[in-house]
């Protein structure tokens, strides 16, 4: 039996993010954008998918370990406003090969924020997705709203 070690609740999600890969002391992208989803979501990181793990001629994971000024800034469009997108600094903390599509060599990286879990950005972030996430629950509510 195994134990969950998560400090927080996720969110299970499925909405599109762009990765860039900063240096975080001069501003500088390094790397990027790539495309990817969003997997799931919590106050403290979300899990990603992406196509690549290298973006030109760096690995995301193992750039960002060896160089603690570089991060990741991912962008993530709000799923009820496509005009909005929240930029968030993070850090990835694990990645694995995602088992969801074998015959694409897709990557799960998870990104741990640079935010703290109440800062505003992080807040109206949860606010956003977790609506989104619950929807309308009648179908009158699907019809209608």
């Amino acid at each position: 039996m195994t134990h969950e070690k998560r400090r927080t609740e996720r969110i299970a999600i499925k909405i599109p993010v762009s990765v860039l890969l900063l240096d975080d002391e001069t501003g500088a992208v390094l790397a990027g954008p790539v495309q990817g989803e969003a997997r799931n979501f919590s106050p403290m990181g979300l899990a990603l998918s992406l196509t690549n793990i290298k973006i030109d001629n760096y690995h995301l994971f193992f750039t960002c370990q060896d160089n603690p000024s570089h991060i990741l800034k991912i962008g993530i469009v709000l799923p009820d406003d496509f005009e909005t997108t929240i930029s968030i600094p993070g850090r990835p903390v694990w990645y694995d090969r995602d088992k969801e599509f074998p015959e694409e060599k897709r990557a799960l990286l998870g990104i741990e924020f640079l935010l703290k879990p109440n800062d505003q950005v992080i807040k109206k972030l949860s606010k956003e997705l977790a609506a989104a996430v619950e929807g309308p629950t009648n179908w009158w509510q699907k019809k209608i709203f």
